[in-house]
C-alpha cells in the first residue's frame, strides 16, 4: 500500500503572505497564478519546483482558460497544488462528478493524507455537490446544531469544502480501497462469514444513524463503500453525492442499477427501505463476488428479480407515462408480468426459476458454518421483498440473529486478509 500513501516527504510549512513567493524566483508560477496568488491571504504550498501546471491560456474562455479539459473535469498534475495548501499526490478515481484526488494538506502538521473531491466546472454537478456538502457536513456534527450523537466510526469524516477556479472541492479523510476492489483481491472468489457478518454489523450502524437523521444513502454498491487501511477490517461508508433528506425526496433516477430497489424501477415513491435492498444486493455480492441482479437495462433488472422472487402481488403502477415501464401496468394497475417474457439479453423470464439460496451458492460454498447458512438466508429474505414496508430496518436488522447472535467474529486471517489488498494508486 505504499503507492496510495506515498508521496515526497512531509515538510512542516507555516503559511507565507502571497509576496514572499512572488519575490522568489525559484517558485514555479506561471502567469494566472502570479495574479491568483495575491487573493490568498495565506500560502502553504505553490507545487513542486519541476511539477507540470495547466497551460493556462488567459485569452481564452473556452475549457476555463485551459484549468479543464473537454469534459469540463479539472486537469490535475501530480506536485501541483490545489489552492495553494494541497499537493496532488496522485489520481484516486474519477466519476461523472469529476475526480478524487489523493493530496497532502500542507497546512496541517505534519502533511496529513486526504482525500479531495473535485466536482466537474458544471451547474448542475455543483449544485449537487453543494446538497452534498450539507448532507456531510449535518452527518459530522456541524457545529451550528444543537449536540447529537456521535457520527458513527462507518461514516465518512467530512473536513473542508472550497471553491477553486469553477470547480466545487470536498475534502475528507483517506481511505484505502472500495468493496470492489476488495472482491478483485480475492481473486473473485468473494468473502467468508466472518467478514460478511463484521461488515453487516458496520454497514447497518451507518445506514441506522443515516436513517434517524432522516437521511436515505440512495447510492449503497461496493464502490461506495471503502476499507479504512491495508490492516484493518474496518470499513466506511462514501459517496452522499446522491443522497437526500427523506423529507426532499424529488429524483427518480437514483441508484446503481444492480442494487436499484423495485419501487424506484417502477417509479412509485420510495422511502430509506430503498437503501436496504441495496444492502440485501450488497451483502450477497460480496459472499458470491458475482452481482446478484445483474440486469442489462431496467427491464432485465425487473425480469432478474421477478425470477428470484416472482412478480410483485400488488404495486402503485409508475406516476407518469413517460416511464418505460408504466406499459407493464393495465388500466386498473394491475401488474402484467408476460409483458416481461422475453428480456433484452435475449433469454426467456422464467417466473420463479431460481432460489436465492441457489442463487447464492449458500450450501456449496462451505463459507459458513452450518449453524449460519440459514441465519444469513433469511438475512438477505428480510432486505430483499417486493414491499418496502415489509422489509427490515435497519434498526430491526442489528437485532437479526445473523447479526447479534454471540459468536467469535475476530478477524484473526487480517494480516493475510490485507496481504491480499495490494493496489497501486497510478496518476
Amino acid at each position: 500500500m505504499q503507492a496510495l500513501h506515498g508521496g515526497t516527504k512531509p515538510v512542516p510549512r507555516k503559511p507565507q503572505p502571497p509576496g514572499a513567493y512572488l519575490d522568489n524566483s525559484s517558485v514555479n508560477l506561471n502567469v494566472y497564478e502570479r495574479g491568483e496568488i495575491l487573493r490568498k491571504p495565506q500560502v502553504y504550498f505553490t507545487g513542486l519546483v519541476n511539477c507540470a501546471k495547466p497551460d493556462v491560456k488567459i485569452t481564452d474562455f473556452k475549457l476555463n482558460f485551459g484549468f479543464d479539459d473537454a469534459a469540463k473535469n479539472y486537469r490535475a498534475h501530480q506536485g501541483d497544488h490545489i489552492d495553494y495548501r494541497y499537493e496532488i499526490l496522485g489520481k484516486l478515481g474519477m466519476g461523472s462528478f469529476g475526480n478524487v484526488l489523493r493530496c497532502r494538506d500542507h497546512a496541517s502538521r505534519p502533511g496529513a493524507m486526504v482525500a479531495l473531491k473535485v466536482i466537474k466546472n458544471d451547474l448542475a454537478w455543483s449544485l449537487q455537490a453543494v446538497y452534498e456538502i450539507k448532507i456531510l457536513k449535518h452527518l459530522n456534527g456541524d457545529p451550528v446544531d444543537e449536540p447529537a450523537p456521535p457520527t458513527p466510526a462507518s461514516i465518512l469524516q467530512y473536513i473542508d469544502h472550497f471553491h477553486f477556479r469553477g470547480h466545487m472541492c470536498i475534502v475528507t479523510e483517506l481511505l484505502c480501497v472500495n468493496l470492489y476492489q476488495a472482491i478483485e483481491a480475492t481473486q473473485f472468489r468473494g468473502f467468508d462469514s466472518l467478514v460478511v457478518r463484521r461488515w453487516t454489523h458496520e454497514l447497518l450502524e451507518a445506514l441506522l444513524f443515516l436513517h434517524m437523521h432522516g437521511i436515505i444513502h440512495c447510492d449503497l454498491k461496493p464502490e461506495n463503500v471503502m476499507v479504512v487501511s491495508p490492516d484493518s477490517f474496518a470499513i466506511k461508508l462514501i459517496d452522499f453525492g446522491s443522497a437526500t433528506f427523506a423529507n426532499e425526496v424529488s429524483y427518480t433516477y437514483i441508484q446503481s442499477r444492480f442494487y436499484r430497489a423495485p419501487e424506484v424501477i417502477l417509479g412509485a415513491r420510495y422511502s430509506d427501505k430503498i437503501d436496504i435492498w441495496s444492502l440485501g444486493c450488497l451483502l450477497a455480492e460480496l459472499f458470491t463476488a458475482d452481482a446478484l441482479f445483474p440486469g442489462e437495462d431496467e427491464m432485465d433488472q425487473l425480469g432478474c428479480i421477478m425470477e428470484v422472487f416472482g412478480p410483485p402481488k400488488s404495486h402503485t403502477p409508475p406516476s407518469t407515462s413517460k416511464l418505460p415501464l408504466y406499459t407493464l401496468f393495465d388500466e386498473q394497475g394491475r401488474f402484467e408480468a408476460d409483458l416481461l417474457a422475453k428480456l433484452k439479453s435475449g433469454r426467456r423470464l422464467r417466473v420463479l426459476s431460481k432460489s436465492l439460496e441457489a442463487k447464492i451458492r449458500l450450501k456449496s460454498s462451505g463459507k459458513f458454518p452450518m449453524s449460519n447458512d440459514d441465519k444469513f438466508l433469511d438475512f438477505l429474505h428480510m432486505c430483499l421483498t417486493w414491499d418496502p414496508s415489509a422489509r427490515w430496518s435497519a434498526e430491526a436488522l442489528l437485532k437479526h440473529p445473523f447479526v447479534s447472535d454471540d459468536e467469535d467474529v475476530a478477524m484473526e486471517d487480517a494480516d493475510a486478509f490485507s496481504n491480499d489488498m495490494e493496489f497501486d494508486s497510478t496518476f
